[in-house]
């Protein structure tokens, strides 16, 4: 939680002055946030390996990559997409 604190602190000035209730909600939004983007990312890198893996001459196993990735999407999708964050005291 030590970068969810440094992040909070350095967007909103006024963090340290929120309930310890706020800045719990705070540091929770933020956690499921991070990670439903990580959904987004593993699905933007598992896309990529596939073009990749037609249009590159280096030589690596793009394909592998790309379903290793998509493997990670759906292991971690059903739990991060379930989260639901609480609403935000600084909106």
């Amino acid at each position: 939680m030590i970068f969810i604190d440094a992040y909070l602190h350095g967007i909103h000035p006024t963090f340290d002055q929120l309930s310890q209730g706020a800045q719990a909600a705070e540091r929770e939004a933020l956690y499921i946030e991070a990670n439903q983007y990580g959904l987004a990312s593993h699905l933007q890198w598992c896309l990529w390996g596939i073009i990749q893996a037609s249009n590159s001459t280096i030589e690596f196993n793009f394909l592998e990559y790309s379903a290793q990735r998509f493997q990670e999407y759906q292991l971690r999708r059903d739990e991060h997409l379930a989260m639901s964050p609480p609403v935000s005291p600084l909106l």
